[in-house]
């Protein structure tokens, strides 16, 4: 029996004014001796996004940026492979669709299969969108990169975007010593003399001797060259 001036009590004894102050809850087992309350879970699949669209652009850095957002959000939405194929193809425009309704047509009258599956579909994408020639130029890129007139902020992006666009598979150690001979010589020289042990370390050493070596010029011009020394006055003494 419920005793006067309390309301009905809720799962766990709780009742609706101190349910009130709870962080958001869900109710299971509603009815039986195991009444309890869980989290909500978090589940990104319901977060409301549009992937991107793609309109068959030639430039091979579009298109990867492309592939890889949209693969990103299958990733998070936790679509088969069959389904992210038929959202992909729903975000094909302009040429890209055209090219995507040929080769249709194509397959039809070669008699093959139908494309079903983004991993099929991405393969076809990769030999259209993407050059033969984009691996090589980006290894002449990897191996002509150096710091020049670029800070070392930017030459340690551009470094690190070659190296992963490239997909450049090599030992640590060759990394590090590809780093260094492209750096600047005199920053280069500087950071071979201090310990470090991997790339993120020579990139930290690298900004923090420019940085240094940028202050003792800005320092050095604030003050010019030295003056002559100085001379105490000394009076003439009379004829």
């Amino acid at each position: 029996m419920e005793e006067a001036g309390e309301g009905p009590l809720c799962p766990q004894g709780l009742n609706p004014i101190q349910l009130n102050h709870l962080p958001p809850m869900r109710m299971s087992h509603l009815g039986g001796k195991g009444d309890h309350l869980d989290p909500l879970v978090d589940d990104l699949r319901d977060l409301k996004f549009d992937p991107p669209e793609f309109e068959g652009n030639l430039n091979p850095k579009n298109f990867l940026e492309w592939m890889q957002s949209i693969e990103r959000f299958f990733e998070i939405k936790e679509y088969s492979d069959e389904k992210a194929f038929k959202v992909a193809i729903l975000k094909l425009k302009k040429y890209a669709s055209l090219w995507y309704e040929n080769i249709k047509r194509q397959r039809i009258r070669d008699g093959k299969s139908r494309i079903k599956t983004w991993s099929k579909l991405k393969r076809l994408m990769i030999k259209r969108f993407l050059p033969d020639n984009y691996k090589r130029d980006l290894y002449l890129k990897v191996s002509n990169l150096s710091q020049r007139r670029s800070n070392i902020e930017e030459y340690i992006r551009e470094f690190e975007q070659l190296q992963i666009r490239s997909g450049l598979e090599e030992e640590p150690e060759q990394t590090m010593a590809r780093f260094l001979k492209d750096l600047d010589p005199g920053i280069a020289e500087k950071v071979d003399l201090q310990p470090y042990w991997s790339l993120e370390d020579l990139c930290q050493l690298a900004i923090k001797v420019e940085k240094y070596s940028k202050g003792k010029k800005e320092f050095g011009g604030s003050f010019g060259k030295p003056t002559a020394p100085y001379k105490p006055f000394t009076p003439k003494s009379p004829r």
